[in-house]
């Protein structure tokens, strides 16, 4: 899904962007065509030309995704390139507390969430994946076929700004749980 936007954007921006100085024009476009900014740092690990462990926010894939003519990264994950990623979803808006969520993604993770309401989530269980269970976060969406981003994590009193799963292959399994 991420090399997609970042073709996306750059299909935009007119050109690749490989060397020093796309970074700053590129972060230039995006603050004159959407009034928001994105530091050069950020689109220099987003692009992979300095190495990062770090998830791209939330609000920054919204501004690449606005930049890039998509609404919103919610909508890109949801129509994707080829228009439909996948009809499979659940709507956030349609839980109630208590509901679980089953979500799975290469190779061999898993997690369920408990929903505490609005958008907040529990991790009730985690299957060979670095988020733990105990751990509190926010989910906007899931996406068969799109990454799973959870957001405002806290874990053994630790906040996390953002986790994502299936950067690459994105979500494989989505159910409600019984």
């Amino acid at each position: 899904m991420l090399p997609v936007l970042r073709a996306r954007v750059e299909k935009r921006f007119g050109r690749e962007v490989r060397v020093f100085s796309d970074f700053s024009d590129l972060a230039e476009d995006i603050l004159q065509r959407t009034g928001s900014p994105l530091s050069e740092s950020f689109l220099k690990r987003f692009w992979g030309y300095i190495p990062s462990l770090a998830t791209p926010r939330a609000s920054s894939l919204d501004i690449l995704c606005r930049y890039s003519g998509i609404p919103s990264f919610a909508a890109f994950c949801h129509n994707g390139s080829s228009n439909f990623i996948s009809a499979s979803h659940i709507d956030v808006g349609e839980l109630s507390p208590g509901d679980r969520v089953e979500v799975g993604w290469a190779p061999d993770r898993s997690i369920t969430l408990r929903c505490l309401g609005g958008n907040c989530f529990e991790v009730e269980r985690a299957q060979n994946a670095k988020i733990k269970p105990g751990a509190q976060c926010e989910a906007t969406h899931f996406f068969l076929g799109a990454p799973l981003m959870l957001t405002n994590i806290v874990c053994d009193g630790e906040t996390i700004p953002a986790y994502v799963a299936g950067m690459e292959g994105g979500i494989t399994a989505l159910q409600l749980a019984q």
